[in-house]
C-alpha cells in the first residue's frame, strides 16, 4: 500500500484530508510540525508528501529540500489561489501546488499522477 505522510498543523484538515487518502486506497500517516514530520521520514519510506502553508514557510523550504534527494513527489496546499504563490512553490521544489479548500477526488488523482512514476518498473 502506498504510504503519504501529511504535515498539516490543523489537525480537522489532516484527519479530513487522512480519511479521503484512506478511503482512497493510501496509507496516511499525520504530523503537526516539522521535527515530527523530520523524525518520521527519518525511519520511513513515504510515496508522497503532502505539505500545508500553515505549517509554516521554515517548515515547507526545510521539508521541501530533505525530500528533494529522496525523489518524494510533493504537494503543497495553500490558502492562496494566485499564479504567483503556485509558480513560488513550484520553483521551490514542490511538484504541485493546490489551494484550500480542494475537492478530494482530484487531490487522490494528483497524487496518483504524480507517484505514477515512481511506480512503474523499467
Amino acid at each position: 500500500m502506498k504510504s503519504v505522510l501529511i504535515v498539516e498543523p490543523d489537525k480537522f484538515g489532516a484527519a479530513e484530508l487522512a480519511q479521503g487518502l484512506r478511503e482512497g486506497g493510501f496509507h496516511a500517516d499525520v504530523v503537526d510540525t516539522r521535527d515530527s514530520a523530520m523524525r518520521f521520514l527519518r525511519g520511513s519510506r513515504v510515496s508522497a508528501l503532502v505539505l500545508s502553508e500553515n505549517a509554516g514557510f521554515d517548515t515547507v523550504l526545510c521539508l521541501l529540500r530533505t525530500v528533494h534527494g529522496l525523489r518524494v513527489p510533493t504537494i503543497i496546499l495553500g490558502d492562496e489561489d494566485s499564479s504567483t504563490t503556485t509558480v513560488v512553490a513550484l520553483n521551490l521544489g514542490a511538484d504541485c501546488y493546490m489551494t484550500k479548500p480542494y475537492s478530494p477526488r482530484e487531490m487522490l488523482a494528483r497524487i496518483r499522477s504524480l507517484i505514477r512514476p515512481f511506480s512503474q518498473a523499467i
